[in-house]
């Protein structure tokens, strides 16, 4: 995982990967949207199991997921 920082000039998130696993369709879109437009590149998994996969198959450099109890 490469390192993050708010200050990071924009051109750092254009190779950059984001697996979301969130089962909420609205809050995919949502995220989807906020990180497309800062340039990252956006998989999503609707649960945990198809999460896990795409994490194996595509190795993405951060996994930002809903934990729910």
């Amino acid at each position: 995982v490469r390192p993050f920082h708010a200050s990071a000039p924009r051109h750092i998130s254009m190779s950059c990967t984001v697996l979301i696993i969130e089962d909420n369709r609205d809050n995919q879109d949502i995220y989807r949207t906020i990180l497309e437009h800062h340039g990252y590149r956006v998989l999503i998994a609707g649960d945990g199991k198809s999460g896990i996969v795409l994490a194996h198959e595509c190795n993405p450099d951060l996994i930002l997921m809903d934990i729910s109890i």
